[in-house]
């Protein structure tokens, strides 16, 4: 997917003296939790920043691929498994990579972007720009990315999350939505906001239904 992205940015380059080159492999971007503020100076880190999305993630830090110790970031650091990350991601209810965002078929307002400092419709022209700007103006978003979570009675450890583009229904049996992603109990789902408070089921991959349950993240109210 890093090819395309460089692609895409490039045909924006037009007569402008700038490179777009691929540096994924001097470079690492990390999540740092629990720490108040800013990390100390480390000549490791080249960037670093609240996460701009949603303040619950924490810090957004860029770093030398050199560095191979945590606790250089801060005395009391300790290296998670990334799974980690995205079940607070999906309880946070914050879509990220491809998988959460299919090129082509996501809509920017759908995606939260709206909530999460990645849309702006006070700048120029941008792909998009009319529908989303007519979209937001009109107050009118249907369907949004929510967390998702499988019900209790339903969760055994070891019980895999339904499979991105899962169908998923209300007790009405009423179409309301598709999944995204899944880390162990928690997800992300599209749905229709008119469904969120309902029951609502899907099928694993072996056609057990499985009852669900989604909410409206806390941090929307702030937005």
């Amino acid at each position: 997917m890093k090819d395309e992205l460089i692609a895409h940015i490039k045909k924006y380059r037009l007569r402008k003296k700038v490179a777009v080159d691929d540096v994924s492999s001097e470079y690492d971007v990390l999540s740092v939790r629990g720490i108040d503020g800013l990390l100390a100076d480390c000549s490791d880190v080249v960037v670093q920043s609240m996460d701009p999305r949603v303040r619950a993630l924490g810090l957004r830090v860029v770093v030398s691929t050199r560095l191979d110790d945590v606790t250089a970031l801060h005395s009391s650091a300790v290296e998670c498994d990334e799974i980690e990350y995205h079940e607070l991601r999906c309880r946070l209810g914050v879509c990220e990579g491809v998988v959460d965002l299919p090129p082509g078929k996501s809509l920017p307002l759908e995606s939260n972007l709206d909530y999460m400092n990645g849309v702006s419709f006070a700048k120029g022209c941008y792909l998009g720009q009319e529908l989303t700007a007519r979209t937001h103006f009109t107050g009118v978003t249907r369907k949004r990315i929510v967390p998702l979570e499988i019900d209790g009675m339903d969760w055994t450890l070891g019980t895999a999350f339904p499979p991105p583009e899962s169908a998923v229904v209300s007790s009405q049996g009423k179409s309301a939505g598709k999944v995204r992603s899944g880390f162990g109990r928690f997800g992300l789902g599209l749905l229709r906001l008119a469904f969120i408070d309902d029951g609502l089921v899907v099928q694993d991959g072996n056609q057990n239904s499985i009852k669900l349950k989604a909410h409206q993240p806390k941090w929307w109210q702030s937005t």
